[in-house]
């Protein structure tokens, strides 16, 4: 399960809390393959925008750039 505590994007993990990042961020949805977690969501960076971000285990790749909002919504990923 995916979501967000206050404004940080979390994922349950044996019904605890794992925060994803420390910047004000969300969560939408998550897939699981071959023991890696994928969760797609976005972060609100200092350029005052919501910037596309996939977490994988837990670390970030930034999908775009800030210069417009954008937001990850799923991922499928085949192994």
């Amino acid at each position: 399960m995916v979501g967000s505590i206050g404004d940080f994007a979390i994922v349950l993990k044996n019904e605890t809390a794992q925060k994803l990042s420390n910047k004000k961020s969300v969560a939408n949805s998550i897939f699981v393959s071959g023991g890696n977690v994928y969760v797609p969501g976005y972060e609100y960076v200092a350029t005052n925008r919501n910037v596309a971000v996939l977490w994988k285990n837990s670390v970030a790749t930034y999908l775009t750039d800030g210069v417009l909002d954008a937001s990850a919504n799923s991922v499928f990923v085949v192994e």
